[in-house]
């Protein structure tokens, strides 16, 4: 998932979160922003996976205003 900011003031607390369709099924331990690695539990890194909602969360934080991004990976499987 790539984020991208084209506006004049930067985006602040930005959070993405993606439910996993029935037919996918999350790929533990897959997460990462901006390359660094995620835990999937809600700690003190930005990602977390709820696996009764089947959703994946990253509290990605600031994005610079004029063209700063992020992104967000992770894996699935078909079931």
């Amino acid at each position: 998932i790539s984020i991208s900011n084209s506006g004049a003031q930067n985006a602040t607390s930005v959070v993405v979160t993606d439910v996993m369709p029935a037919n996918l099924t999350y790929v533990a331990g897959s997460m990462t922003l901006n390359s660094t690695g995620l835990t999937d539990a809600s700690d003190a890194d930005a990602g977390a996976f709820n696996s009764g909602t089947e959703t994946v969360t990253v509290n990605v934080g600031t994005i610079s205003a004029s063209g700063g991004s992020a992104t967000v990976t992770f894996r699935a499987t078909i079931d």
